[in-house]
C-alpha cells in the first residue's frame, strides 16, 4: 500500500500516525492548514465526512473532482479562520502545517485550539515552528488539555531540522498521560547536535582544550 496518492512531504512515521488516527477517529470534520500537493489531503478525504483544506497556493484542484467531501479554501489561514468562526464550524481533527514562521505557527495553533478537539502539529522540530507552537501554548488558558510536542521525532535535513508531529487533545485530564509526554526531548538533542555541527573543527578543538584545562 502506498503511503500517499500524491506527493506527501512527511516522513513515513508521521504518515502512519495520521493514517492510524483517521481509522480510529472516523472524524466528521477535518481541517488541514497547509496542504501543498495534497498527499495528506487525499487520505483525509478517504476517511472523513468533510475535509476543509486551506492553502495560499492551490495545488490540489485535481482532488476536487475525485472527492465530493472536499472543500478547498484558496486563501490565508487568517481569512479561513474568520469564515470558520463566523459559521461556527468546529473540527474533530486539525492538522497544522501552514506558515512555518514563528508568528504564523503561533497564529495557526491559537485558532486551531479554539475550534479543534484533536490537533496535530507538523514540523515541531523546526526551530521557528517550535517557537511559535510553544508561544501559543504559553499564551493559552490553562485547562484540560493533553500536550506532547514530541509525539513523533523529526530529523536533521541539509537545510536544518524538520518533521516530527506534536499532539494536542482538548477536553481531557492530562494527568495520566503527562508523565510520559516530553519525557525525553529529542528536539533539544537535535538542536544541540546542529549547533555542534556548525562549529568549525578549530572551535571544537579549542573547546575540548578549555574543558581539559578546567577539569
Amino acid at each position: 500500500m502506498s503511503l500517499g496518492p500524491l506527493k506527501w512531504e512527511m516522513s513515513p512515521a508521521d504518515r502512519v500516525v495520521i493514517m492510524g488516527l483517521l481509522r480510529l477517529l472516523d472524524p466528521e470534520n477535518v481541517l488541514e492548514i497547509g496542504c501543498n500537493e495534497g498527499g495528506c489531503t487525499g487520505w483525509l478525504c478517504r476517511h472523513a465526512a468533510h475535509v476543509y483544506a486551506v492553502d495560499v497556493v492551490n495545488k490540489i484542484g485535481c482532488l476536487k473532482a475525485k472527492y465530493d467531501n472536499l472543500q478547498i479554501f484558496h486563501m490565508s489561514s487568517r481569512q479561513a479562520f474568520e469564515i470558520f468562526r463566523k459559521n461556527k464550524t468546529g473540527f474533530d481533527l486539525v492538522i497544522v502545517d501552514g506558515d512555518h514562521s514563528a508568528a504564523g505557527a503561533a497564529f495557526d495553533l491559537e485558532n486551531a485550539m479554539a475550534l479543534g478537539k484533536i490537533i496535530l502539529l507538523h514540523d515541531v522540530y523546526n526551530p521557528d515552528c517550535r517557537a511559535g507552537y510553544e508561544a501559543a501554548l504559553d499564551k493559552a488558558s490553562r485547562g484540560d488539555r493533553y500536550v506532547n510536542l514530541n509525539f513523533t521525532q523529526g530529523s536533521v535535513h541539509p537545510d536544518g531540522l524538520w518533521g516530527g508531529l506534536g499532539l494536542i487533545i482538548s477536553g481531557v485530564d492530562p494527568g495520566p498521560l503527562a508523565a510520559s509526554a516530553n519525557s525525553y526531548d529529542y528536539f533539544r538533542f537535535y538542536q544541540d547536535e546542529m549547533s555542534r555541527r556548525r562549529q568549525s573543527p578549530l572551535k571544537r578543538i579549542a573547546g575540548k582544550i578549555k574543558r581539559f584545562v578546567k577539569g
